[in-house]
């Protein structure tokens, strides 16, 4: 797996002195994981950049490794390369600002969300149309703690792209009743989400 070269890293602690509060973020590892010491080593580079913003520790679980554990209902399973680093670094200096994308009026209906809802949004790490529905799931999370959120790298995880019968990324299950295929706006997310709800 590739390190985080200089000029990565240099553009990490430019987007990381815009944190305005400590974060912390677990690296998720496991027995017999190759990707694993990749995956520390990162930890290591988001930490050093952040001049220690960010706390990094490492987590050891018995499944959904490798990953990286953002907030307790928030959880990237895989290696967060090419596109979807730079959609999880601009959404930690985000959350460190209470900055989000989402308007208001979506925020208010997200956080009046009285009952747990599971959402797995399945990606690749380059896919152009994947950054945006990514975004949207980091947001639900963030604002809301009764929605559990799963980023998953089918990449990484091919045994749950072919049990969720995953053929295009970016897709987006919820409640393990309901899919939305391709991006979507945060209306349809509520929509779909309500729905799963009935």
């Amino acid at each position: 797996m590739p390190a985080i070269d200089d000029i990565t890293f240099s553009l990490l602690e430019k987007e990381f002195s815009k944190l305005n509060k400590g974060l912390k973020l677990q690296i998720l590892t496991g027995p017999n994981c190759n990707l694993c010491d990749s995956l520390r080593q990162f930890g290591r580079k988001i930490g050093e950049a952040s001049k220690g913003q960010i706390v990094v520790e490492e987590t050891r679980v018995a499944e959904g490794y490798p990953g990286v554990r953002i907030l307790d209902n928030l959880t990237y399973m895989g290696f967060p390369m090419g596109k979807q680093m730079w959609v999880l670094v601009n959404y930690l200096v985000d959350l460190s600002n209470a900055r989000y994308i989402m308007d208001n009026d979506a925020r208010v209906a997200v956080m009046a969300i009285g009952e747990p809802v599971d959402i797995d949004v399945f990606v690749m790490a380059n896919c152009d149309y994947s950054p945006p529905q990514v975004r949207w799931a980091y947001e639900l999370a963030a604002l809301n703690d009764k929605i559990k959120v799963r980023i998953i790298d089918v990449t990484f995880f091919p045994e749950l792209a072919t049990k969720y019968d995953i053929s295009a990324t970016p897709m987006t299950n919820i409640n393990n009743r309901l899919r939305i295929r391709g991006a979507a706006q945060p209306d349809e997310l509520l929509r779909k989400i309500r729905d799963s709800l009935k």
